[in-house]
């Protein structure tokens, strides 16, 4: 049961992954990095590999699932996949069902400022962490009414946490942080896999 439910929330995440944790239409500006994400939502943790720079963004699924996943984000050509690479399909996530247009947005995560995007903004403290500053920011989206937390390292101009109590808490960290040159293959879809619809994937992901 806790496998089917694993599975599940695996296909939920990916419609998350576009409409919820990406979020402006915006290039990255910031240093090439590598660092470890830990997701915990209602409960359920996952853990990944994020690689960024100013091509794109890959994010490599650590937790232990029934396929290895890999998103990729292409910051020039705006487009999102899901990747199965032991399976050599993808997915494009940037254009959803019942969707005309690509609809490119990328992660608040890594903006280099707090609260981008959010419409009601306020610095809520500055603490020393491990000798760093770190600044607490409340971001409000007054039309949807989302509200979280944002932790902010002006440092290295990073939202090194994020938090939702929304529906239930949610919450991404950001950790391990190496700066160093990406590959810009590491943005682009391998050669020679083949296209299938979020719903196949979906399926796949079932057993179906």
């Amino acid at each position: 049961m806790k496998q089917i439910t694993l599975i599940f929330s695996l296909v939920s995440i990916a419609f998350f992954y576009v409409e919820a944790s990406f979020a402006s239409d915006e290039h990255y500006s910031g240093p090439d990095f590598t660092a470890i994400k830990v997701t915990v939502d209602e409960g359920e943790k996952m853990v990944s590999q994020i690689h960024m720079s100013k091509t794109g963004f890959r994010e490599v699924l650590m937790t232990s699932t029934p396929f290895n996943i890999i998103y990729i984000s292409n910051f020039k050509d705006k487009k999102i996949w899901m990747v199965v690479p032991s399976k050599k399909v993808y997915a494009d996530m940037a254009v959803m069902e019942g969707d005309d247009e690509s609809d490119f947005t990328r992660s608040t995560m890594f903006d280099d400022a707090p609260c981008r995007g959010f419409d009601k903004t306020k610095k809520l403290s500055t603490k020393t962490i491990a000798n760093k500053k770190i600044e607490e920011w409340g971001c409000i989206n007054n039309q949807s009414k989302k509200a979280i937390l944002q932790w902010f390292e002006p440092q290295t101009k990073m939202v090194i946490r994020e938090q939702d109590k929304g529906t239930g808490l949610s919450e991404i960290m950001v950790n391990n942080v190496e700066f160093k040159n990406q590959p810009k293959t590491l943005f682009s879809l391998p050669a020679g896999y083949k296209k299938i619809s979020m719903t196949e994937m979906g399926n796949m992901m079932q057993g179906q």
